[in-house]
């Protein structure tokens, strides 16, 4: 499939987990090639003491017009830090939260764009289906018609009869052709979920059946263990409480080494040392403690315990929020699963009310009104049965996706 949507957060997913590593966590050492070059010219005036002499010293005044000062640097520089407080582990396992909850997010926004293109695949079937009831029923009206304006001119219909079957079938044509209409938007429509083009979508199979056997108790509790916007909640207060540790490792001293080696040239036209040229190694350890910044460290470990607060209440709340939503969608399900059972029921006199009623305005015992209304019945059913049972499909999903099975579950 190529849902623009879907490849969107796969991209993102990836982005998500190269931020994953120990060097964006600060736990790896830094390796930097560093140089410089400095060029001055300057009119100087300097005085030279000569304590050579007895007495006090003799300044003498010296003047250099245009005085040049070169300055050359070049080094290899290594930064470690070797203890900050635990900031670099808590940062790392921080990194691999946020990691999960961009995966937990991408999962919710699949789940509900598959969703989407599951019920846009549900209504073309069930448009098709519409179309097809609709023309058996416009078959149907034809004949009406026909057989009508045979008995007007056999004198044993009137033109009102006629007349009214005209009507009838006027108007089941113009309801097969909306009812085309709409299957042509629904296809429309499922292509661009799919990321296709309306000729390159393949026509949806017939062959669906409603899973039955779905429990309630077993869904509840699957949904409180599995559910995506559940398992996001916890994913927070996680990524929350690493946040607070990090804050606290602020209030530890921080350790690090430093080292280097580099090259160094000065030149200096107008100074006892007119050049000064040093190779060599550099290496040092930094202790760095702060005994006072304003308070900022202690109300920051505030902060992060009331966000950590308000976490675990949103977990609270989503958790009422889901297990309402799986009671409600169940008993829409269940619901829809009774009306199914009882419109089979219905259809079934309907289809025999129908033929009954066919046979009887043949023989001539029924007039075309009644006949009418038999059909009428009957095309009603047929559309019921056919609605409902893509209803209950789309509830079936619906608790799929709140229990966390949607992925699992063979659909």
């Amino acid at each position: 499939m190529e849902n623009h949507d879907i490849r969107i957060l796969q991209f993102e997913r990836r982005q998500s987990e190269n931020n994953v590593f120990r060097g964006n966590a600060g736990q790896l050492p830094t390796l930097d090639l560093v140089g410089s070059a400095e060029l001055s010219i300057e009119d100087a005036d300097l005085e030279v003491a000569d304590f050579d002499v007895e007495g006090p010293p003799r300044i003498e005044q010296v003047s250099i017009d245009g005085s040049e000062q070169r300055v050359f640097n070049a080094a290899v520089e290594l930064n470690y830090t070797l203890f900050d407080g635990f900031r670099g582990k808590y940062r790392y396992r921080q990194l691999q939260s946020q990691n999960r909850t961009t995966e937990l997010s991408t999962r919710i926004e699949m789940e509900n764009t598959l969703l989407e293109v599951a019920i846009a695949y549900l209504d073309v079937l069930r448009e098709r289906e519409n179309v097809k009831v609709r023309e058996e029923n416009l078959v149907i009206s034809e004949e009406r018609l026909m057989r009508i304006r045979e008995d007007r001119a056999f004198g044993t219909a009137t033109e009102l009869d006629v007349l009214n079957a005209e009507v009838n079938f006027n108007a089941d044509t113009i309801e097969v052709t909306s009812a085309k209409t709409d299957l042509e938007n629904t296809r429309r429509n499922l292509s661009f979920l799919l990321g296709m083009e309306d000729e390159e979508v393949p026509n949806p199979v017939d062959q669906f059946s409603v899973n039955r056997d779905l429990k309630k108790d077993a869904l509840l509790a699957n949904a409180l263990e599995e559910n995506g916007a559940l398992l996001l909640a916890e994913e927070q207060i996680k990524n929350a409480e690493l946040g607070k540790n990090i804050s606290v490792s602020g209030r530890y001293p921080s350790i690090s080494l430093r080292g280097s080696y580099g090259y160094f040239r000065q030149r200096i036209d107008a100074s006892n040392l007119p050049l000064i040229e040093t190779l060599g190694v550099t290496a040092g350890v930094t202790l760095r403690y702060n005994l006072f910044n304003g308070s900022q460290r202690n109300r920051e470990i505030q902060n992060r315990e009331i966000s950590i607060k308000s976490n675990r209440e949103q977990l609270k709340s989503i958790q009422k929020e889901i297990r309402t939503e799986v009671m409600n969608t169940y008993s829409r399900y269940s619901n829809t699963l009774e009306q199914i059972r009882l419109s089979r029921l219905n259809l079934e006199t309907a289809e025999k009310n129908f033929e009954n009623s066919r046979e009887a305005f043949q023989l001539g015992q029924i007039t075309s009104i009644e006949l009418r209304e038999a059909q009428v019945n009957l095309l009603n059913e047929q559309l019921r049965i056919n609605n409902l049972t893509f209803l209950a499909k789309q509830n079936e999903f619906v608790l799929l996706i709140l229990s966390g099975r949607f992925f699992s579950d063979e659909i």
